[in-house]
């Protein structure tokens, strides 16, 4: 986890199915990388599995980056941010 400059916000980088932050927060973004020959989409529940609200899905194709940031307010969350991981590498951006 790290802070991204002068925003409050902490990156988190996922790499499997599973819980990013628990309890209430907003989130401002996310990044999806995909290596050489795979390509994903990963999904965001306000929750603690992968299911009830989605918060963003993301998906890229192979050899790219896809990127969503929703600005400093961000999308609020209540009860957390369970990240459904299919593969590359996923960073989530979160204020709590």
């Amino acid at each position: 986890m790290s802070n991204i400059a002068g925003s409050g916000a902490q990156a988190y980088t996922v790499g499997a199915d599973g819980q990013v932050v628990t309890g209430k927060g907003r989130l401002i973004g996310l990044t999806l990388s995909n290596g050489v020959s795979v390509g994903g989409v990963s999904i965001l529940y306000d929750n603690t599995s992968a299911a009830g609200t989605k918060l963003a899905t993301i998906q890229s194709a192979a050899n790219d980056i896809a990127v969503i940031m929703f600005g400093d307010e961000g999308v609020e969350f209540d009860n957390g941010v369970y990240a459904d991981w299919t593969s590359g590498v996923l960073t989530v951006y979160v204020k709590q």
